[in-house]
């Protein structure tokens, strides 16, 4: 998982360097918790659009991660790989939002045996995405040219997450008089 990153800032803040982390984290933990799905998909097309997803948010992470080590180098002169930040820390040294690393069923699962529930993931991811579709977007205009670059990066696929959850939450909508 180990590559190389440079950043166009002449100094970096430790703040600047717990924001990327954040949305780093953010998108390992995601990543990691869709792709549960691999497999258990409601349909063969579904198992692989999620695993699909999956990578991407996992790449983002990946990307995210190389230039927190880049940055943490600056600031600190220690030499940090992305396997570090993703593999060797406590998990309470994570800063990831909570809404990613949620199980995939409904607040009314009373047991961790619940199934899970395909429209709670959905509904996580579309939450998700339609953020960081915005965040991205805005961080394409980033002082931190390497930041601004994996935004731009991540924009463009971020944008098919949006679609791909918009479109099953009007099926879901749609379906049946329960939903």
């Amino acid at each position: 998982m180990t590559t190389t990153s440079t950043t166009s800032l002449t100094s970096p803040s430790p703040e600047h360097l717990q924001y990327v982390l954040r949305l780093a984290d953010t998108a390992l933990i995601l990543g990691q918790r869709n792709s549960e799905w691999c497999g258990h998909g409601p349909i063969l097309e579904e198992d692989i659009a999620l695993s699909n997803m999956s990578l991407d948010l996992i790449g983002q992470a990946r990307l995210l991660y190389t230039h927190a080590a880049a940055l943490e180098g600056q600031l600190t002169g220690r030499q940090r790989s992305e396997d570090d930040y993703a593999y060797f820390r406590a998990e309470r040294e994570f800063a990831n939002y909570t809404l990613a690393e949620l199980p995939h069923y409904g607040p009314l699962a009373a047991t961790a045996q619940a199934q899970k529930d395909y429209a709670v993931t959905i509904v996580r991811n579309f939450l998700y995405s339609t953020l960081m579709l915005h965040l991205w977007s805005a961080l394409t205009g980033s002082a931190d040219a390497q930041l601004a670059a994996i935004a731009a990066k991540s924009a463009k696929e971020t944008q098919y997450h949006v679609h791909h959850a918009g479109e099953w939450l009007i099926r879901f909508g749609d379906g049946t008089d329960e939903s």
